[in-house]
């Protein structure tokens, strides 16, 4: 079920979507940019891959848990978790952000990293506040100078669930669904 904060972050999200595609024609979108494709894909696999190679060097003790259903079943929840949190953070948040600080790419991704970092607080996951802020700032980084959402919503997923399997004990899929 959805709770009260649920339903008011999902009217939010969708309300600053709508007015994000809205203004479309007002501001341009990096949502996909044909010339960079392959480029911000390497980029993304390039950090992603270093930091499954520090999660794993990390908790090399957890890797047996790589090999349960429970990696595989979030990986599966996380991909559609990962594409809307990308869309809202670099689609909506830091395209906007970046508009309204008339181009200064500097503030927007320091202020899109620090947003990012924030939203992650909730979920067992807050020792990784400057994990979270790291990647922030190499997500909004990459995005505003190769744009392509799609690798960046991907990368989101592969290490939120390493992430979650490696470090964190319990099940999230279990708590979010209210089984234990």
């Amino acid at each position: 079920y959805l709770s009260i904060w649920g339903g008011l972050d999902l009217l939010v999200g969708l309300s600053a979507l709508y007015l994000r595609i809205k203004s479309l024609g007002l501001y341009p979108t990096r949502f996909f940019i044909r010339e960079t494709v392959f480029v911000s894909g390497a980029v993304i696999a390039a950090i992603t891959l270093a930091a499954i190679a520090v999660f794993v060097i990390l908790k090399k003790e957890n890797l047996f848990r790589l090999k349960s259903s429970y990696f595989w079943k979030l990986l599966v929840a996380y991909l559609p978790a990962g594409f809307l949190q990308q869309l809202f953070f670099q689609f909506v948040f830091l395209e906007t952000v970046y508009f309204l600080v008339k181009g200064n790419a500097l503030l927007a991704v320091f202020l899109s990293a620090v947003f990012f970092s924030l939203f992650h607080l909730g979920g067992g996951i807050k020792k990784f506040y400057l994990l979270t802020l790291i990647m922030g700032f190499l997500y909004s980084g990459a995005y505003l100078l190769y744009g392509n959402l799609i690798w960046l919503a991907l990368s989101h997923a592969l290490l939120g669930t390493f992430l979650y399997v490696l470090f964190i004990k319990d099940n999230i899929l279990a708590r979010r669904f209210n089984r234990t």
